[in-house]
Order: structure tokens, then sequence, then C-alpha cells
């Protein structure tokens, strides 16, 4: 059966979403101002989609990676569609793109991170 015009719309919205491709947990690193959660490659190649000023795409930058993402964080949502989710308005965060999400950082952030994040208007998560 061919999928009409929303369908597809949403099938593309889907495939779009930055998703971990890794699930091992030794591999998966939570951006340190929005937590979206992605494998520390994807983070390389494509920055995070939320903070393109904080990790721009295509740098291939993974110290400035490592510096601003952690392995240190507990709990995992999925949104689909944060605009509509409930779960986003739980968390807070129906304004980013769909993804996965650590629900709670766990990482003391350096205080020297936590000066760029917040000059660049975005603090942590828990902030």
């Amino acid at each position: 059966m061919p999928l009409g015009d929303a369908d597809a719309a949403a099938v593309a919205e889907v495939v779009r979403t930055p998703v971990p491709a890794d699930m091992q947990p030794a591999k998966l690193r939570a951006c340190l101002s929005c937590a979206l959660v992605k494998a520390v490659h994807q983070f390389v190649a494509d920055g995070c989609e939320n903070c393109p000023n904080l990790l721009e795409p295509g740098t291939g930058d993974r110290e400035r990676v490592m510096a601003f993402t952690t392995a240190e964080f507990s709990g995992l949502v999925a949104m689909v569609k944060p605009q509509e989710s409930w779960v986003a308005r739980w968390q807070r965060s129906g304004r980013l793109c769909p993804g996965c999400y650590a629900l709670r950082i766990d990482a003391e952030i350096p205080e020297d991170v936590m000066e760029e994040l917040r000059s660049l208007g975005t603090g942590a998560p828990a902030e």
C-alpha cells in the first residue's frame, strides 16, 4: 500500500531523528547542554542537532565532543514528536529535536565547561 504525503513526511522525519547508532553504554554520550544521547562518532561527525553553536556539525573535533558530552547519565527517553509529546512537556524539552535524551546528567561539570555553556546561553540541563 503506497504512503500518502502525510505518512511519507512522518517517515522522513523519523529517519532524520538522531538515534544512537550503537546502544552499548560505553559508547554513548549525552550533550551537557541539552542531554541528547548519541554515540561518540555521531557527535564527532554530526555535532549536536540542538546545540550547533556548541558542537558544530562536520568539524570532527573529538576533543571538544569529549569536553561537552558525558558518559555519566541516568535513564533514557526517546521522543519522536517533542512538540506533541507529554514526555517532552514533563521533561520541558518540547523545543528540542526528536531523538534520545538522558533523564539526568550525573557528571560533575568542570567550571570552565560551565562558563562556556553559560556564555553561549545554554547552561546545563539541570539549570
